[in-house]
């Protein structure tokens, strides 16, 4: 019989992102730019308030140039229009933008070297461009970028303790580097990272207890270590993490029930319980948390229809209830759940074509139809559903070579076209496929040896190999595959024991070992994996 090797669907986004996305820091009178997370609905209508202010600063500067009040006022136009730029994912005219406001915001501190705002001025810039350098996957360039700006926040912290805005701001520069952290796979890292800003957070509620942007920021943190706990196998405390967010993020709708960024917030908290409780094995506890995020995310999408972050969250509720309806072998729902995504997806793409996070939601769409195609025996839909995934992850990685979610996403594309190559019975086309998987994850591991998934996909390109190799009657070249797969599955479950993905992945693996030893007539190890799997089974495996 064939060993069925694994294809891999794609969840939607998980709700992870900087509580803080864009710094809103006024160079002048502390002016807010206001709340960019819905920022599409009024663009037009902000967008010439701030090139209004931009001409009204420069006309100032060109009567008096050493008003630094005007210096002021003309960088916090630049970082305005940039981040409207960021939120309608114009990424290189939001470079421009902030580069433009960097520069007015050095030479502001030239000026006055000891002035607080003008300090805090040049830390938001330098932030937004490591939010920019994020969202583009260069994040090296946001890495520096974000340590420039934490820099001079702790310096204006350690000056002034009791100010609440340099306390924001630093809580943001540190969640903005756990997110990268988070993303590098350095979930150390981002684990001391979000502590340091949950701290701070915490800190200003005891200040000021009924303070909505604090409470949201707090909300956005436990969310994040919650994220994080998950990706570390740590479903218990993830939970809990998870369960703190959605209490602080229900008060805040119960007091602003039309307010669109707390439903949002809640949409996404209502999203990541149900992830965890279908990791879990919970189907009918995360069918109903996707649901609820499903609601809300049609209503919002009901009153901005224009605005690019609102679609993108309902294109997430329905991939993830369409990922569901397939584990439960419900594949018309789960097709329908995938269309509808996938029409919206490709909207955004025909709006946003060089927005490289629309690209690789859409190359999701593609991969998660592909693989309901081949659950459905369909392997030539199936493959050409990933060719099209497959076209776009390597444009995205040719763009970005170094970001690890796009080098992921492009080894999942080359291991489900082996599948379906392996299914066909074209194993020296299934080999090249899973070769050139195998070769991007081993770097991946490399990277980021204790990210779980890698590891964990990295099995997956073992484990198909020895079933090439099986089929091919290479039995030393298969043992030596399953055995680097099993090791790698064994240590999984080791730190993360009820895991119920890891726990199948390791029941594979003793499947698959013991299916070899008996092809080589070995019944001593057939009896040993044999136990081995039973052990499992007691565990509901």
């Amino acid at each position: 019989m064939k060993r069925r090797t694994n294809i891999l669907g794609f969840a939607g986004a998980v709700a992870l992102a900087f509580f803080a996305l864009l710094s809103t820091t006024s160079c002048a009178d502390r002016r807010e730019v206001g709340d960019l997370s819905n920022a599409g609905g009024a663009s037009l209508e902000t967008r010439e308030y701030y090139e209004q202010a931009l001409e009204t600063a420069k006309e100032r500067l060109s009567r008096s140039p050493d008003d630094l009040e005007a210096l002021s006022d003309l960088s916090a136009s630049y970082n305005g229009l940039g981040n409207l730029a960021y939120a309608e994912r114009s990424y290189q005219e939001a470079r421009e933008y902030y580069e433009q406001a960097l520069e007015i915001a050095k030479e502001r501190l030239s000026r006055s070297p000891d002035d607080p705002q003008a300090l805090r001025c040049l830390s938001g810039s330098y932030f937004n461009l490591g939010v920019l350098a994020y969202a583009e996957g260069s994040y090296q360039e946001a890495r520096e970028y974000f340590e420039q700006a934490l820099e001079i926040r702790e310096q204006l912290v350690s000056r002034s303790p009791d100010d609440l805005e340099t306390l924001s701001d630093l809580s943001g520069s540190y969640n903005g580097l756990g997110v990268l952290a988070n993303a590098e796979g350095s979930y150390q890292e981002a684990r001391e990272y979000f502590e340091q800003a949950l701290e701070t957070a915490k800190e200003r509620l005891s200040r000021s207890p009924d303070e909505l942007e604090t409470l949201r920021d707090l909300s956005a943190l436990y969310n994040e270590l919650g994220v994080l706990a998950k990706a570390e196998g740590s479903y218990q405390e993830a939970r809990e993490y998870y369960e703190q967010a959605l209490e602080i993020r229900e008060q805040l709708v119960s007091r602003s029930p039309d307010d669109a960024q707390a439903l949002s917030d809640l949409s996404a908290s209502y999203f990541n319980l149900a992830l965890l409780a279908e990791a879990e094995g919970s189907y009918q506890e995360a069918r109903e948390y996707y649901e609820q995020a499903l609601e809300i995310a049609k209503n919002l999408v009901s009153r901005t229809p224009d605005d690019l972050e609102t679609l993108r969250n309902l294109s997430a509720s329905n991939i993830n209830l369409g990922l569901l309806a397939k584990t439960e072998r419900s594949y018309q729902e789960a097709r329908e759940y995938y269309e509808q995504a996938l029409e919206i997806r490709e909207q955004l793409v025909s709006r946003t074509p060089n927005d490289l996070e629309a690209l690789s939601d859409l190359s999701g769409s593609y991969n998660n139809l592909g693989a309901l195609a081949y659950a459905e025996g369909s392997y030539q839909e199936a493959r050409k559903y990933h060719e099209q995934a497959l076209e776009i992850r390597e444009q995205l990685v040719s763009r970005s070579p170094d970001n690890a979610q796009a080098l992921r996403e492009l080894s999942v594309s080359y291991n489900n076209l082996g599948a379906i190559a392996y299914e066909e019975g074209s194993y020296q086309e299934a080999r090249e496929y899973f070769e050139q998987g195998l070769e991007i994850r081993e770097q991946l591991v490399s990277r980021s040896p204790d990210d779980a998934q890698a590891l964990r996909e990295l099995s997956v390109s073992y484990n198909n190999l020895g079933s090439i190799a099986y089929e091919e009657g290479s039995y030393q070249e298969a043992r030596e595959y399953y055995e680097q797969a099993l090791e790698i599955r064994e240590q999984l479950v080791s730190r993360s024991p009820d895991d119920l993905e890891a726990l199948s992945d390791l029941s594979f693996s003793y499947q698959r070992l013991g299916d070899l030893a008996e092809a080589e007539g070995d019944q001593a190890k057939v009896k040993e994996y044999q136990k081995k799997l039973e052990e499992l089974e007691t565990r509901g495996i």
